[in-house]
């Protein structure tokens, strides 16, 4: 997909979830490298043609995130509810301090993001459109309407425990699906995810057969 105008970007915001400590996998998630390069780096790699601006939802006192020159968005519960937090903290941004009505949600650990990801999940007219791949769901890779702020906090003040995917639920989403992505000789799941060094290693003889499609040496700054 070409790269968007800047007019056009900018109606396209997008957060980047990248608060994962990565247990499994030995490290926080955004600077585990994968080929000699952070997650986080091809993660911005992928989105940065498709969106502007990005935020990282991260912790703010981690000072390897400043090289970034991104907005860091901290959770907006104090005892750290996972991905529908971040999710919050996202819609608060993108309609508080942007004035937009939606914006889009991915993983950092999903290092194949697809290029056409943020266009295809905008062409529908839910308030959520997620993206589904080889038979499953992605609640955590979509784009969400502003106007959910409010439902999301208060599911969030009330729910113990609770699930991306059965908060989504309840508003009837787009689901979007992606054929896998040609790496080489292969056919990869777009949304592959890392959460162990068995997956680090899987991503990483992907990249092995096609280089070019591994992430620039560096995505911080612009």
């Amino acid at each position: 997909m070409p790269a968007l105008r800047p007019d056009e970007k900018t109606v396209r915001p997008a957060v980047i979830l990248a608060g994962g400590h990565g247990h499994r996998i030995g490290g926080d998630k955004p600077f585990v490298r994968l080929s000699g390069t952070p997650l986080l780096d091809h993660v911005l790699a992928r989105l940065r043609p498709q969106a502007d601006p990005i935020a990282l939802n991260a912790d703010a006192d981690d000072p390897r995130l400043r090289t970034y020159a991104l907005p860091i968005l901290s959770d907006s519960t104090a005892d750290r509810r996972g991905p529908l937090a971040g999710l919050a903290a996202a819609l608060r941004w993108a309609r508080d301090s942007l004035q937009c009505d939606r914006v889009a949600l991915v993983p950092v650990d999903a290092p194949f993001l697809p290029t056409d990801c943020l266009e295809r999940l905008l062409a529908g007219g839910s308030a959520i459109s997620i993206a589904a791949s080889g038979g499953r769901v992605h609640p955590v890779v979509g784009c969400f309407s502003t106007t959910l702020l409010d439902d999301l906090e208060d599911h969030l003040g009330r729910a113990e425990r609770t699930s991306v995917m059965a908060w989504v639920d309840r508003h009837a989403p787009d689901i979007v699906v992606f054929d896998p992505v040609r790496i080489g000789s292969r056919d990869v799941d777009p949304f592959f995810n890392i959460n162990t060094q068995d997956d680090l290693a899987a991503a990483a003889a992907i990249l092995a057969a096609d280089p070019s499609a591994a992430a620039p040496l560096s995505g911080r700054g612009r």
